[in-house]
């Protein structure tokens, strides 16, 4: 029996496909092994061909986005990473070419994070544990740099260079000063950074001459960025010149013996390393006394004149003209001229009236409130400083203080043995009992302090001596009694008392 025309096609066809799928059933598993050289089992299973996962993220970011590499050993050709950063979510990016993947991790604070990351597994490559990897985004620092000076001499007085970090972390680097003349640049130091001040200096005399551009380079840490300075400009000067000061201390002196101006002090400053010779002429340049000094190095110099010759004989009254002479290393010569007249004049010494103030007659100053400054329940005319309790750690730190003014006889030409006498008593359930002192008329600061008694219930007094460099030009002396939280102190003040002796022209 003859088959149709499509019978005959759709028979074919069957055989075709029954020869095929014998022929894939035989091939497939031997192209595999051949191909990706995978063991396996007797049963014919294949087993997962295994990968390793690395992780990278670049060191010495800034805070911001932050952007890190995993990295596959052999590429999949599919799958995914699924990573997160310490406790956060996961997030799962696909694999990129080449098994590296780019991971965008987002906006980090600077600190310390871990990096965790796996891959899925893909075809027959399996799925990796997990890893991790530890990193730091980088504090953001600041530089700035200072000078002591900005045009100095080679040889003489030091350029100091002063570098100050702001936004650090411990621990601290190093600064390194970027020197740059002409176009040459020059590195000096490193210089450490001071834990306290967080400032780091560098000082020389032998900086090249001419015109210096100089940066501070801050190096960073491992939580720290570097960072640099804007610059500044120093010019250094070739040594052509005797560079010093010369005057005297008083216009005129009083030589008697009478501990009023009884000598004057004769000198300066010098810059660099020098010769000196001073000369003293009477109003007809009549030579009368020379003092010669010698080499001497960088900073103060002085003699004291007595107003007399060498030999001792006593110089009479009137002006007369003092030159300093200055020799340098380098052959440099400069004289410099002062004048200073004598008077032997005498003095004689007094004493004076004892200067009594009261506890309620200080002028008081309470930075917080005024609880902690009340009338003593022991003394009818005194008054009772209190800080409050201890508190070491306290910013800012409460205080209380009494401040007062002692005007000295106006007749007076001169002032020695000033004293001054603090009555009251501290509490036995405080620490400490606060500080007294006198004030710098110089500077408003409070100088030459001393300590109250401690734990004294019954009346004692203690004693400040007074300089006479702390009289000021009005004849005064001022006192401050001074109490502070951070140690708790605490005073009862009844009155103070001022001694002293003047002098008047005879």
């Amino acid at each position: 029996m003859k088959e149709g025309l499509g019978g005959m096609r759709r028979r074919l066809a069957s055989l075709l496909l029954v020869a095929l799928t014998v022929q894939l059933t035989a091939v497939a598993p031997v192209a595999a092994h051949s191909i990706r050289d995978a063991d396996t089992e007797a049963d014919g299973v294949v087993l997962a061909e295994a990968v390793t996962l690395t992780l990278e993220v670049p060191a010495g970011q800034l805070a911001g986005p932050i952007t890190a590499t995993a990295t596959l050993s052999s590429d999949p050709g599919g799958g995914s990473i699924v990573w997160r950063v310490g406790s956060g979510s996961d997030t799962a990016t696909p694999v990129g070419p080449g098994g590296v993947t780019e991971l965008a991790l987002g906006s980090l604070a600077a600190g310390g994070h871990t990096l965790y990351a796996h891959f899925t597994g893909y075809d027959v490559y399996g799925e990796t544990t997990e890893t991790s990897t530890g990193f730091a985004v980088l504090y953001t620092t600041t530089t700035t740099i200072s000078t002591n000076r900005t045009t100095a001499w080679k040889g003489e007085l030091p350029v100091v260079l002063t570098a100050t970090i702001a936004n650090y972390e411990w621990p601290l680097g190093t600064v390194t000063f970027l020197d740059d003349v002409a176009g040459t640049v020059v590195d000096l130091g490193p210089a450490t950074v001071d834990m306290n001040t967080l400032k780091a200096t560098y000082s020389s005399s032998s900086l090249r001459v001419g015109t210096h551009s100089i940066r501070a380079r801050y190096s960073g840490t491992t939580w720290t960025a570097e960072s640099t300075s804007d610059p500044i400009i120093v010019t250094v000067n070739a040594d052509t010149a005797v560079h010093a000061s010369f005057s005297s201390s008083l216009s005129k002196f009083y030589p008697y013996k009478d501990g009023v101006k009884d000598t004057v002090a004769l000198g300066g400053k010098l810059d660099e390393t020098a010769s000196v010779t001073i000369r003293i002429y009477n109003s007809d340049n009549v030579r009368k006394r020379t003092f010669s000094l010698g080499t001497k190095g960088v900073g103060a110099y002085s003699v004291t004149w007595n107003g007399r010759t060498s030999a001792g004989t006593r110089l009479p009254s009137g002006k007369y003209k003092v030159k300093a002479s200055f020799k340098d290393a380098r052959g440099n010569t400069r004289s410099i001229y002062a004048y200073v007249t004598i008077s032997w004049r005498q003095a004689e010494w007094k004493t004076g009236s004892v200067i009594t103030k009261y506890g309620d007659q200080f002028a008081y100053y309470a930075d917080q409130d005024t609880e902690r400054l009340y009338y003593s329940p022991d003394y009818s005319r005194g008054r009772t400083l209190d800080a409050g309790a201890m508190f070491r750690d306290c910013d800012p730190c409460a205080y209380v203080y009494g401040l007062k003014t002692y005007q000295l006889n106006t007749a007076g030409i001169a002032f020695r043995d000033v004293w001054i006498q603090v009555y009251g008593h501290g509490y036995t359930d405080r620490e400490h009992t606060g500080m007294s002192f006198v004030v710098s008329p110089s500077t408003g600061a409070w100088a030459r302090g001393n300590s109250l008694p401690e734990y004294i219930e019954a009346g004692t007094s203690a004693g400040i001596v007074v300089p006479s460099p702390y009289v000021n030009s009005a004849k005064q002396v001022k006192i401050v009694i001074s109490m502070r939280e951070q140690l708790g102190d605490a005073w009862d003040l009844h009155w103070t008392k001022l001694k002293y002796q003047y002098a008047v022209w005879k």
